[in-house]
């Protein structure tokens, strides 16, 4: 296993108040640190994981903090090798312990590796996993099956038909690989997100690339729980469009949030699209302003409707800001909020818990000890703090 670095801090530094716990946190040291993903667990509190580099001139190690309900931080873990280890997703356990997926370039047979770790309710590590073959293999997101698997999506270079292929694959309860699958054309292609359905089934999206005309195109699939495709759609209505997030809709659809934009990634606007449980658009809609929005993430409230974290560019004091959007069922605009200082603040994690709550996790360089710091919020259900 990799070498390893633990703390744990004996108790909360916070205290909640008798209405909703919402509070507002900075973890992080001197140089950079970031949240990618975030998942409340059994026992209480949540586990965060992303990246961290000591020092302006290293390496980035995999980041992973357990803080309680009202933002306490628990422990903390950095865990990697002499290369660039990397976190991009977290998955919860029913033992209170998680998985957290990502990429390595400290081992493995290639130029990157997907990588598992697993990690008790403590954060001690398990076990380790690294999947991948001879050339550039990552992934971006995972879900949890009901068999305690999970499903990865991200890209792989050392198979399939194309330079960089989208790339959905399954790992049993013990990390191993059960099933992989390639999609795409023959350029650059890439899952960016994916979810797991009651019957076992996944919606993965992400983009792929059409022609010189067209350019990139939203992808969006379903496979059947052994990895057969169900249906696929690339969607357009300019020059480039990615799909970047995922929610489940009642229904058994899906509501896809992505970029799009006529000239490139300065102008992109959020891209909103309801599909049904057989891929058929119910609606599809546009939000932003004169310059870019990139939407990170979503989630589907239990209330109904769904809630997008933007990063954008349009508004606010700084450059780049965090644009919450909730969203109604048919893709109206029902509350909207605006988190961010002077500078630069990314959102990359967004989740309801238990209670209803929000909980949004991304950087800062506007506050904090360090170049750019992990930022957690806990919001109330209607985005406040």
């Amino acid at each position: 296993m990799t070498d390893f670095i633990w703390e744990r801090w004996s108790g909360p530094d916070v205290a909640c108040d008798m209405g909703p716990c919402t509070w507002d946190r900075t973890f992080g040291g001197p140089s950079d640190d970031k949240v990618s993903a975030a998942v409340q667990v059994a026992g209480g509190g949540f586990v965060i994981v992303g990246n961290t580099r000591q020092s302006p001139t290293g390496t980035y190690d995999a980041w992973i903090l357990r803080v309680g309900d009202d933002g306490a931080l628990l422990w903390r873990q950095l865990y990697g090798g002499t290369e660039t280890d990397q976190l991009r997703d977290v998955v919860a356990m029913p033992d209170g312990g998680v998985v957290a997926v990502g990429h390595t370039r400290s081992r493995g047979a290639g130029e990157s590796d997907v990588w598992l770790l697993r990690l008790s309710a403590d954060g001690i590590p398990l076990f380790e996993r690294v999947l991948g073959g001879a050339a550039n293999d990552r992934v971006h997101a995972a879900a949890a099956t009901d068999d305690g698997g999970l499903v990865l999506a991200g890209f792989t270079a050392s198979e399939g038909a194309g330079e960089r292929d989208l790339w959905v694959m399954r790992v049993a309860e013990d990390g191993t690989e059960a099933w992989s699958r390639t999609l795409g054309s023959a350029h650059h292609d890439e899952g960016l997100d994916l979810i797991v359905f009651e019957d076992g089934g996944v919606a993965v999206t992400g983009h792929v690339w059409m022609d010189d005309e067209r350019g990139y195109d939203v992808a969006v699939a379903r496979l059947s729980a052994d990895g057969n495709m169900v249906w696929w759609r690339s969607l357009d209505r300019a020059t480039f469009e990615a799909g970047t997030a995922l929610a489940p809709s009642p229904d058994g659809g899906v509501l896809v949030v992505g970029t799009t934009s006529v000239t490139g990634l300065r102008d992109t606007d959020l891209w909103g699209i309801r599909l049904d449980a057989a891929g058929n658009t119910l609606w599809e809609r546009t939000y932003g302003g004169s310059r870019a929005e990139e939407p990170w993430d979503v989630t589907a409230l239990a209330s109904g409707g769904f809630v997008v974290a933007v990063e954008t560019f349009s508004q606010g004091a700084g450059g780049g800001d965090i644009w919450l959007l909730h969203l109604t069922p048919d893709g109206d605009v029902a509350w909207e909020r605006l988190f961010g200082g002077v500078l630069w603040d990314h959102p990359s994690a967004l989740i309801e818990t238990a209670d209803g709550s929000l909980l949004l996790g991304g950087h800062t360089a506007s506050k904090g000890a360090g170049f750019e710091d992990g930022w957690l919020l806990r919001l109330t259900a209607d985005g406040r703090l």
